[in-house]
């Protein structure tokens, strides 16, 4: 039974994570460009309505903006995403709620493989560097 149980959860968490929600596919299918979640609160049983988050995508599924709101419609999130031109992310950049960069994220690529990530503050000058190394099956 906890199993069971267990399993339900995971179902419910992996079908209607926001990660799963709207795939690459969907998107390019639909030529989906934005995405608001608009959001419903009742105080005293009255309805309190207000942007939650809104998405932005480029025309190949590539999630470009994401920001998240609070209840008075300031921004409490902000990233950009950019690609190259295998659609692998390059480069993230992260905004403080007044629009000015806060950090941004640097990946770089060899032969479509990821083998390095910086991350640099504020002032662009970097804080932490990831070198990636692969070990590869030989072919028999």
């Amino acid at each position: 039974m906890k199993k069971v149980l267990l399993l339900s959860v995971f179902l419910l968490l992996f079908c209607f994570s926001d990660l799963y929600c709207q795939s690459k596919k969907e998107v390019v299918k639909n030529k989906i460009v934005t995405r608001k979640e608009i959001r419903t609160d009742y105080v005293s049983g009255k309805p309190v309505e207000y942007v939650e988050s809104e998405k932005r995508w480029d025309e190949k599924g590539n999630i470009v903006e994401e920001k998240k709101f609070n209840f008075q419609n300031a921004v409490v999130f902000h990233v950009k995403y950019k690609y190259n031109e295998k659609n692998d992310i390059i480069l993230e950049e992260y905004f403080s709620s007044s629009g000015s960069l806060n950090k941004k994220i640097e990946y770089l690529y060899s032969d479509g493989i990821k083998v390095e990530k910086c991350i640099y503050a504020k002032d662009n000058v970097i804080k932490t560097r990831k070198v990636y190394q692969y070990q590869f099956r030989k072919d028999d």
